[in-house]
């Protein structure tokens, strides 16, 4: 199973977020797909719908940088994060 962290920040709170970075709607059980642009469209809480990238999303969740890295490492090759 996914670990999902709720949204918040002023979204409905029905409104998850995974780490891999899908959004899920516990509202209606389903998992959101990006509209154009990939953008999500959001409702807030006041009732509006906005769009928001998936990397801004992430940063509001979870207070990092969303990225995708698919690349195998090299034998004996480390990673570490920079500023």
């Amino acid at each position: 199973m996914r670990k999902l962290q709720q949204i918040n920040n002023n979204y409905a709170d029905y409104y998850y977020l995974t780490e891999e970075g899908t959004i899920y709607n516990s509202k209606t059980n389903k998992y959101i797909k990006p509209c154009s642009n990939n953008l999500f469209k959001l409702k807030t809480i006041e009732g509006n719908y906005v769009k928001i990238s998936l990397k801004n999303l992430y940063k509001l969740v979870f207070n990092k940088c969303y990225v995708i890295d698919n690349i195998e490492d090299l034998s004996g090759e480390h990673w570490k994060p920079i500023e």
